[in-house]
């Protein structure tokens, strides 16, 4: 599954309320009614990659080639409740149902250090919007059937000079 897919089911476990729905963001979605609480996920800098793992189960002859990313994801807060959403979110990261999702779902959340306030001027009102930055850590795997080396058999071949 695709990060930014796996960070939204992340999102959507962790907030736990199926009034303030989670969407990816640029997905071709209007919102028109900026007081409701909406949570927009999304991810614009790249994946840097920082480490690789080789492994070998040689009972079920696979080997898996996995390489570790860290990416700066947003979280953008809209609605009425945008403040008190983004600052829950941020103290939800802390807690053990996080911790429990994201040993399950092969990612980690280090912790957001600030919230930018970027209300939205919509016609004549502003309206609540927050921002939240966190990295995020997550792997990829391609596993490759092999075949395992029961006995090595060994040819002696002599070079005559």
């Amino acid at each position: 599954m695709e990060a930014i897919n796996r960070v939204g089911e992340f999102t959507i476990s962790l907030i736990d309320n199926p009034l303030i729905p989670v969407k990816k963001a640029r997905a071709n979605h209007q919102n028109t009614d900026f007081t409701k609480d909406l949570i927009l996920v999304d991810s614009l800098g790249n994946a840097q990659k920082i480490g690789t793992s080789d492994t070998f189960n040689g009972i079920g002859e696979v080997m898996t080639y996995g390489d570790f990313y860290t990416q700066i994801y947003t979280f953008d807060f809209y609605g009425s409740n945008a403040f008190s959403l983004a600052t829950n979110f941020i103290a939800l990261l802390r807690s053990q149902r996080a911790y429990n999702l994201q040993q399950s779902s092969g990612l980690t959340f280090y912790r957001p250090s600030s919230i930018t306030d970027l209300k939205q001027l919509v016609g004549t009102t502003y309206n609540n919007r927050y921002q939240i930055e966190v990295k995020v850590g997550f792997s990829t795997n391609v596993n490759i059937n092999t075949l395992r080396i029961d006995t090595a058999e060994w040819v002696l071949r002599f070079v005559e000079e």
